[in-house]
């Protein structure tokens, strides 16, 4: 019994620690993650899931939660559908198999994309 309480007790700090961490960052200054560069996407909400980065092409591929599709960015932020199996409700987990030069994602329906099937 003693040692259930010590793991609830650090399971409790983590939690604290966990919770708190954010704002001690802003309170000082916020935390630099070492990314200056961003891109910023224009288009439709396609609600992105996955995220995975193409090196060979360098572009950024996103999975929709609500469209289904793949969607891949550039480098300059122009958003361009990849996909367009229209079976598929929700993309989720993406991977890049730049040596095999194809894309691997994990579909699903959750029910919340515009193709939910009951």
């Amino acid at each position: 019994m003693i040692i259930m309480r010590q793991h609830a007790k650090v399971a409790v700090a983590l939690a604290l620690v966990l919770a708190l961490a954010p704002a001690v960052a802003l309170a000082f200054g916020g935390v630099k993650l070492g990314y200056d560069d961003r891109i910023v996407v224009k288009g439709q909400p396609v609600y992105p899931e996955g995220i995975a980065y193409d090196p060979v092409g360098k572009r950024i591929f996103v999975g929709s939660t609500r469209l289904g599709h793949l969607f891949t960015v550039s480098e300059t932020g122009k958003l361009r559908q990849f996909s367009s199996d229209e079976r598929i409700a929700t993309t989720l987990g993406i991977k890049v198999d730049a040596p095999r030069d194809r894309v691997v994602a994990a579909v699903t329906d959750y029910g919340v994309g515009v193709r939910a099937n009951p």
